[in-house]
């Protein structure tokens, strides 16, 4: 993230509700990686009005995309809109993320109706579900309210996922994520 200009400014997990917010008052986004714990990060974020890019599974239902996800090992995703700045350097169509293929999630319910999906993953049998979405400040959340700020919800990030298996395509998937999270790009 460094090497994509960014200030990255490291916090645990379990730092306090106080210290969080403090934080997001001087930062642009925040992005959760799959190592940390999701029950000691809970929703310390879910108000935040900054953007914020999430790869933690468990997260997805606190951030207000969907209550149910599953998880498997794949190396691609369908790119199903790339009219969105996240994918537009994209052709519609598999798009390699990983060498080899990694734990990646997809939705498995009905999550909520504004989330915009962008890619989506073969869960099993031939059968494509959501697995990167987006949402944005005032978009209805699946359990009741608003999105505070931009999210974003990447496709990977299960238990056992190597980020250095990410390849050139996965790298500007998540430096483009983070860039729209942080409202440096519209729309």
């Amino acid at each position: 993230m460094e090497s994509w200009d960014c200030i990255v400014e490291l916090m645990d997990d379990s730092d306090s509700q106080s210290n969080f917010d403090a934080a997001t008052a001087n930062a642009d986004a925040a992005y959760i990686s799959a190592e940390i714990s999701a029950l000691e990060l809970d929703t310390k974020l879910r108000a935040a009005t900054i953007g914020v890019v999430n790869e933690r599974i468990e997260l997805t239902v606190v951030f207000g995309f969907g209550e149910v996800f599953d998880s498997g090992v794949r190396d691609v995703a369908e790119v199903v809109d790339n009219t969105h700045y996240i994918t537009s350097p994209f052709s519609v169509g598999s798009l390699t993320l990983f060498s080899p293929s990694q734990p990646v999630h997809w939705r498995e319910s009905v999550g909520t109706s504004d989330a915009l999906t962008l890619c989506e993953t073969n869960s099993t049998g031939g059968v494509y579900k959501p697995s990167l979405a987006t949402l944005k400040p005032g978009d209805l959340l699946w359990d009741g309210g608003t999105a505070s700020g931009r999210r974003v919800q990447l496709p990977w990030g299960a238990d056992g996922f190597d980020f250095n298996s990410l390849n050139s395509e996965g790298q500007t998937l998540m430096k483009r994520a983070i860039e729209w999270a942080a409202n440096q790009e519209q729309p």
